[in-house]
């Protein structure tokens, strides 16, 4: 059983997402994108290669864990730390977006948002982060949203496996989640580990992060 350290962009991030999180009453460490990746509000979040396509999706096998935190980011305080949100157990593999949805449908819930199919669609510009460096006075919220959800389609096509996770051990919290600091990281891998491209962790690692953060 292999663990992955991630990280992604939460609506709290920036005062837009913020925003968005609060007229909309949504948790503010969700992901902030127009396709949540990964979509913690579902009870089986899938992890498609929408970001970090070909870096982690492929490495991931049935069994495996994925760590999530948070870019770093300041949320409030005085000093730039992340927050552990949760961990991510792979249950599925599938060789693209269309046949992960038997899954979904055989349990009667809802698609994982970021799946690519008739039944979901990008969230509107006002239920996310508005990162997507298509800020441009001439574009609508549409326009924009349309232009942010054709660069994933791209990249659903070019980079089209995905899996299907569960929470592993109720380690959600999308809500209030836990600080990391730049000590506790230190503590735990003896180094502030890049996540562009999600990095395995070593036995030791996964002890000293479940130590420090008492899961």
């Amino acid at each position: 059983m292999a663990k992955f350290l991630n990280t992604f962009i939460p609506l709290a991030f920036n005062k837009f997402g913020k925003n968005a999180a609060t007229n909309n009453n949504l948790p503010l460490f969700v992901d902030g994108s127009c396709r949540r990746e990964p979509d913690f509000q579902n009870p089986f979040p899938a992890i498609t290669q929408l970001c970090r396509p070909g870096k982690l999706v492929p490495r991931l096998n049935i069994g495996d864990l994925v760590i999530y935190i948070t870019r770093s980011g300041f949320y409030g305080l005085s000093y730039s730390h992340w927050k552990f949100i949760g961990i991510l157990e792979v249950i599925e593999i599938a060789n693209d977006h269309l046949a992960a949805v038997p899954f979904y449908q055989t349990k009667q819930i809802p698609i994982s948002q970021n799946i690519f199919c008739h039944q979901t669609s990008p969230n509107p510009l006002n239920l996310t982060h508005g990162k997507c460096g298509f800020q441009h006075k001439d574009f609508t919220p549409q326009q924009i949203v349309s232009l942010w959800n054709k660069g994933y389609i791209g990249r659903a096509k070019d980079h089209p496996q995905i899996v299907i996770t569960k929470v592993w051990n109720d380690s959600l919290n999308i809500n209030n989640p836990p600080i990391i600091t730049h000590v506790m990281m230190q503590n735990i891998f003896g180094r502030i580990p890049g996540t562009q491209n999600p990095p395995a962790i070593s036995q030791n690692e996964w002890i000293n992060f479940r130590n420090v953060m008492n899961i």
